[in-house]
């Protein structure tokens, strides 16, 4: 693997690892709130950290899967 891709790797590693601390912080709409517009951002929020953290999970396993098997051929499958 050349250096350009291991630093893109890196820098998407980075970005899915900030979304995955979002979606695992918990849920932000049940929270107290101070009145409508602050119960509005609180939903949005929510609704943001949940969807990107599923995104998130299927590159996960999509980068693992990919650099698991990046040099596997039949020769040195065992």
């Amino acid at each position: 693997m050349n250096q350009k891709v291991s630093d893109r790797i890196k820098i998407l590693g980075f970005f899915m690892t900030c979304f995955m601390v979002f979606y695992h912080c918990g849920s932000v709409g049940n929270s107290n709130t101070f009145g409508a517009f602050d119960a509005s951002c609180n939903s949005f929020l929510n609704y943001i950290f949940n969807t990107m953290g599923m995104v998130v999970m299927s590159h996960f396993f999509a980068v693992t899967g990919f650099l698991l098997f990046y040099h596997l051929n039949m020769k040195n499958y065992s």
